[in-house]
């Protein structure tokens, strides 16, 4: 469950070339503190990836290929997955918006994902839920 943000989110969301009115939805949520879920799941081979996600005003998810190009409808454009020792960095092109590059990282049961886009820089701090 995503419990704080650090960085500028409002800041981040811009420069994602997201709506202003959805901007304004998406603050009132308290930008998904204590509501957002993400799930990450590897296959055996540690080839795949699968990303889940509970949000409001929907639920998504996709899976990627690791250390190879996949592409979704999601965000309608590629996703390049890749490890940096314990690290996972994504890199995603989205057709007509600036590209986003994050990394994860888990230590025990807090999963830190560090996303930039147009030199804006927001961490998402998860914990396990219960």
């Amino acid at each position: 469950m995503l419990i704080d943000i650090e960085g500028d989110m409002e800041a981040f969301l811009v420069a994602m070339q997201v709506p202003w009115i959805l901007r304004r939805a998406i603050s009132a949520l308290g930008y998904g503190k204590g509501k957002f879920i993400d799930s990450l799941t590897f296959a055996a081979d540690g080839g795949k990836m699968t990303y889940a996600t509970k949000r409001t005003p929907k639920d998504y998810s996709w899976t990627a290929v690791i250390d190879g190009v996949t592409e979704t409808t999601m965000s309608e454009g590629v996703v390049l997955l890749r490890w940096d020792g314990d690290t996972l960095i994504l890199k995603t092109t989205r057709q007509g918006k600036p590209d986003l590059f994050g990394t994860r990282t888990i230590d025990g049961d807090t999963q830190l994902n560090i996303v930039t886009c147009n030199g804006a820089t927001v961490t998402k701090i998860f914990t396990k839920s219960t």
